[in-house]
């Protein structure tokens, strides 16, 4: 039974998010909830809409109160009001919005809640315009940003673009993502998920939109399959792209050597699985967490010349890294591993060595419970000690 003093003390944490679907953020906002230390903190946790693939997730974890806002598709603005009514009700302490689109409604909550503490996460290392409205979104954004008490990002590359924008050095935190180890035992072998056990397997986990450009990825099975016809091709994922990714495979007739698996939870099961694990992004990636959970499970990989990725992989010793945009080049990278297994395999070793000691759950929680009692967090990234 817990005292009456700290209970009464306890920092009351929102954190916001837009929905519970499957992603990168999503993913470690559950971890930070799961190990939160409850003694000394009370998250509430604000999601714009209802449901999503991790709901129940995050609905199990103890002594978390959910706010669902029901926000409807399209200019709807009701949801605002319901948040509003929320913090009338409810004192905060700290707002911690956890992505890009919760940083302009966790500004104006902790204005008119009168909040005094607010984080920002900064999970990307460039700012991606398509439209007149994107820019000014953006805009308003780094608004938001400015205004936040901290900005924390989760890569060296997100630190530099924070500084891009003009956010003081002494307000940005560079918090790595964490590592579930617990997670990451895989309980399928390829005979259980029906892979041919004789191919090398190369994959890539990734959402199908225009940033991770899984065009490229298919342009390089193509160049590598004129070379290694056994190799078979995966791609993990689901996205606006996904139809054209289809069209694609049917008329280059890869429909053979290319499976399109979709989401799934389960990721370990597969990148376990794999001989290679590709990330194919051309703009940039903050921490991308399929590729630091294929260097736990010491698989070699591959990743583009973005921002955020030369931050996660150092060409020739946890990985490699080559030019976006560039199949040919991707290929020859794949051609060169999966003909040199024991290089892939030193490769796995070193980049297993790097995520064990840079992304450590514990030392992920412990920074940001720093954060909410106001104190700062610097980069506490460590040199590799990996030798080949």
């Amino acid at each position: 039974m817990r005292e009456e003093g700290v209970a009464a003390n306890k920092i009351r944490i929102l954190y916001i998010l837009p929905s519970l679907g499957i992603g990168g953020a999503e993913r470690q906002l559950y971890y930070l909830l799961r190990d939160l230390d409850r003694t000394r903190f009370e998250p509430s946790l604000m999601v714009f809409y209802h449901g999503g693939a991790m709901h129940a997730e995050f609905a199990s974890l103890p002594d978390v109160r959910l706010f669902e806002l029901h926000k409807k598709s399209g200019m709807d603005f009701a949801y605002l009001y319901a948040a509003a009514r929320i913090m009338r009700s409810h004192p905060f302490d700290v707002i911690h919005a956890c992505n890009v689109s919760a940083r302009l409604v966790g500004l104006f909550l902790a204005w008119w809640g009168r909040v005094p503490r607010t984080i920002m996460a900064e999970r990307n290392a460039s700012a991606v315009y398509s439209s007149f409205g994107s820019r000014l979104y953006h805009f308003l954004e780094h608004y938001a940003m400015r205004h936040a008490t901290v900005v924390a990002a989760n890569s060296e590359a997100g630190r530099r673009f924070c500084l891009k924008y003009g956010i003081p050095a002494k307000r940005i935190s560079v918090i790595n993502n964490g590592l579930d180890w617990d997670r990451l035992q895989p309980k399928r072998t390829r005979a259980e998920l029906n892979w041919p056990p004789d191919r090398p397997v190369v994959g890539m986990v990734a959402r199908l939109f225009i940033q991770k450009d899984p065009i490229t990825f298919l342009q390089s099975a193509r160049w590598l399959l004129q070379r290694m016809p056994d190799v078979q091709f995966l791609l993990l994922g689901d996205g606006p792209m996904r139809r054209e990714i289809e069209d694609k495979v049917q008329l280059w007739n890869l429909s053979d050597r290319v499976q399109l698996i979709g989401a799934v939870k389960e990721v370990a099961d597969y990148l376990a699985n794999m001989d290679v694990v590709v990330l194919s992004s051309k703009q940039s990636e903050g921490c991308a967490n399929a590729v630091l959970e294929a260097m736990a499970l010491s698989k070699p990989v591959i990743v583009t010349d973005v921002p955020g990725n030369s931050d996660l992989v150092e060409h020739g010793r946890t990985g490699l890294i080559v030019r976006p945009e560039d199949p040919q080049a991707l290929g020859k990278a794949l051609l060169d591993l999966l003909t040199q297994p024991d290089r892939g395999a030193t490769l796995g070793r070193c980049g297993h060595e790097t995520a064990k000691r840079k992304y450590d759950m514990k030392a992920m929680v412990a920074a940001y419970e720093r954060l909410y009692r106001g104190g700062r967090v610097e980069n506490a990234n460590q040199s590799d000690g990996c030798e080949l």
